[in-house]
């Protein structure tokens, strides 16, 4: 992930995020403010606990990421999410998304987009 050469200060989204470490990460290696979406409680109260501990400033929301009508206010966004849910957000994202917005996805690719870059055979990158 460190090959990704991301621009400090910018913003990222994790859709979806799990146990946060991606963002987590992308905030301490490349200084970006991130944001996390989710709909799981305990996740939520899991990393309000973690943030506090680590310093952190990513901001969280109680949300389902689907009901977000503006991607464009991130630079990134970071998925990690298996293929038969990329396929059903895959039209969402690309439309939702700013022009020059970098989606890296994990492990999976999307049907109908081609990644303009992928690295180490597992993270795509989609503009």
């Amino acid at each position: 992930m460190k090959d990704l050469n991301l621009k400090k200060w910018k913003k990222i989204i994790d859709l979806w995020c799990g146990d946060g470490k991606a963002l987590r990460f992308f905030e301490k290696e490349f200084w970006l403010n991130g944001t996390w979406y989710d709909i799981n409680s305990f996740a939520i109260l899991y990393w309000k606990i973690l943030n506090k501990i680590k310093k952190s400033n990513v901001k969280l929301y109680k949300k389902d990421f689907t009901k977000i009508n503006n991607l464009k206010d991130f630079d990134y966004i970071y998925i990690y999410l298996f293929p038969e849910f990329m396929e059903k957000i895959e039209d969402w994202i690309f439309e939702n998304k700013w022009k020059n917005t970098i989606i890296i996805s994990n492990s999976f690719k999307f049907k109908k987009h081609k990644a303009f870059k992928i690295l180490k055979e597992k993270i795509y990158l989609y503009k």
